[in-house]
């Protein structure tokens, strides 16, 4: 009888109560962190295509490449560069959530200002279009 009441270690019922507890508390912490890289996520986006206009806007400005806009308002704008030189290469989106982004494109308003848009799809809906906020106008100033 001794022997037994000297034994060390958890009994089953001890190591399931912990593990439901660790449980609930994953349970209660996950969304959190779900919706925290989400965030995370669609801030890299606006940051690369932010990145994307002031690039563009550098190689402009410096006569590396040329800038034509679209037939029309809202219309993709086109990116040629000048003999020798490079133009900037389009960002590669994250997916944040259900949103699937798939395409970057510029566009360049009468008065200069430049815009990225990434446009694709998500869940239950056609097209998405995320603008960058932060354009930039040829006169060197940002809006």
């Amino acid at each position: 009888m001794k022997k037994l009441m000297n034994k060390k270690g958890f009994t089953l019922i001890e190591m399931l109560v912990v593990i439901a507890i660790i449980a609930v508390l994953v349970a209660i912490i996950a969304p959190t962190v779900t919706s925290a890289t989400g965030k995370a996520a669609a801030a890299t986006n606006a940051a690369n295509l932010r990145t994307y206009i002031a690039e563009l806007a550098v190689a402009e400005l410096n006569g590396d490449i040329t800038i034509t806009a679209g037939a029309s308002a809202g219309d993709a704008a086109t990116i040629t560069a000048k003999t020798g030189k490079t133009a900037p290469t389009a960002p590669t989106m994250k997916n944040v959530g259900t949103e699937s982004y798939t395409t970057v494109q510029v566009i360049k308003a009468a008065d200069g200002t430049l815009t990225a848009q990434a446009t694709g799809t998500g869940t239950g809906a056609a097209t998405r279009t995320l603008t960058d906020f932060a354009t930039y106008a040829e006169k060197g100033a940002w809006s």
